[in-house]
Order: structure tokens, then sequence, then C-alpha cells
């Protein structure tokens, strides 16, 4: 139940706050939130996650795809644990599903979050990068916390 919410609240955040954004903004347009720190900033990226440019866009469709797929299959298998890796996994799930629906419907992805200070700015993200982005972070920490990443480590030695 945990991975289900976890989806859907994900998800439904992300859609729902691009769709705010688009209605209420102007691509380039910037709102300051707190001060020049967080900005709301409507972009439109047809790149990857953070703006990092990986090809074109049936490149991102069909590698989304195969990324949703396999956690699908792998949240399928764990759904009956319980914890962190779960949710971490839904996270990124979420994150991807949120970012394939936008390349699909209009060929490329809304960004609004804009941090940074003074000219030094951060790539504009939205919910989906930063779901995926706080999943993985998430998985390796538990990862470490568990010793995991240090026993596959010694393991390769």
């Amino acid at each position: 139940m945990c991975i289900l919410f976890t989806l859907v609240a994900v998800l439904l955040a992300d859609q729902i706050s691009k769709q705010i954004i688009a209605k209420l903004m102007v691509p380039g347009e910037s709102i300051p939130m707190l001060g020049s720190f967080f900005q709301l900033t409507y972009v439109r990226n047809p790149r990857a996650a953070f703006g990092v440019s990986l090809g074109a866009g049936p490149f991102h469709i069909v590698v989304s795809s195969i990324v949703i797929v396999l956690l699908t299959v792998l949240l399928w298998k764990m759904r009956q644990q319980r914890g962190g890796v779960p949710i971490a996994l839904s996270c990124i799930l979420a994150g991807a599903w949120g970012n394939l629906i936008d390349r699909i419907r209009w060929g490329e992805v809304i960004d609004f979050l804009n941090l940074g200070i003074g000219n030094y700015r951060w790539p504009v993200f939205n919910l989906a990068d930063l779901a995926v982005t706080a999943g993985a972070f998430f998985l390796v920490f538990l990862s470490i916390r568990k010793g995991n990443l240090l026993k596959w480590n010694e393991s390769k030695q």
C-alpha cells in the first residue's frame, strides 16, 4: 500500500504543479519566492533532468519506458516488503512516469523550480526530477546505513 500511495501522491503532485505553472505563467517568466534563492521559473525542457543533453525526444521516451518497466517489475516483486527501499523506488518510478507523460504529451518537460544564489543557479527542474533524485539518494543512504554498499565493495576486491 505504501508503494502505491507514494507513486500516486508524487505523480499527482508533479502533474498538478506543472499544470498550474503552465496556466499561470508564460515560458521564461520568473517569480521570486525566497528572494533570488528560490524562484518559480517556467521553462520547457526538451533535454533530460537538470538540462542534461542525452539525445533527441524519442531517445528519452524509450529509455524512460525501459526504466519504468524494470522498476515496475522490481516493485511488484517487492510488494510485500516494508521500509525505505520500496518507497525510494516508488519515488524514482513516479518521477520517471511524470516526465514521460510530459514528453508524450508535449514533446518536452515543464520545469519550474529554480534554486541558486545570484548568478550561480542550479538548472531549473520539476517535482519529477526531485523525486528521482531524492529516491536515488535515499537508496544510497539506505545502502550505506545497512552496510550493503561496503559489503559489495569488499566482495569485489
